[in-house]
């Protein structure tokens, strides 16, 4: 069991490894997103979203489908902004899960030392114990054998 558990927190180190990884190229990738993303706001005008301003293009007379379409590009992008930072929070918090439970991990074994000391004292209560059990289980045997043997001698000297 403790051999099964070892196997699946390398496991999941592994994979914390991984998602750390991943982590971070997706960090990279939307910082360089921001930065082309603040680029294109500031030459078209654009409020930044980030201020509270709602997003959207400004409404004129030359206001194409395309540029609506664009509007709604990029009120998704918005979207899976925070929803990035939202996952990126999550994979956070999971590392250092695993980090407890690593540490954890290296606290049991620690403990396994001090429990097998624990388990070794009890076995050997355990069998001093059943020794003074069977000497007393001996002496018994012993003393109903002399009883016995008083009983007849002593029946025999009263016929």
């Amino acid at each position: 069991m403790l051999f099964s558990a070892d196997e699946e927190i390398t496991q999941l180190e592994k994979e914390k490894d991984f998602f750390v990884h991943e982590v971070e190229v997706i960090s990279q990738q939307q910082k360089e997103l921001e930065t082309m993303v603040e680029h294109l706001e500031k030459s078209l005008g654009l409020s930044d979203y980030a201020e509270g301003e709602p997003v959207g293009i400004r409404p004129n007379e030359f206001t194409t489908n395309a540029d609506l379409k664009r509007q709604d590009i990029y009120r998704l992008q918005v979207t899976v902004d925070a929803q990035l930072k939202q996952a990126d929070d999550d994979i956070n918090d999971l590392c250092e899960q695993m980090t407890e439970l690593q540490a954890w991990k290296e606290d049991g074994s620690k403990s396994e030392d001090s429990q097998a000391a624990i388990m070794d004292q009890i076995r050997q209560i355990l069998k001093k114990q059943l020794d003074s059990l069977n000497w007393v289980d001996q002496q018994s045997e012993e003393l109903s054998t002399r009883v016995k043997k008083l009983t007849t001698e002593l029946v025999s000297l009263s016929k």
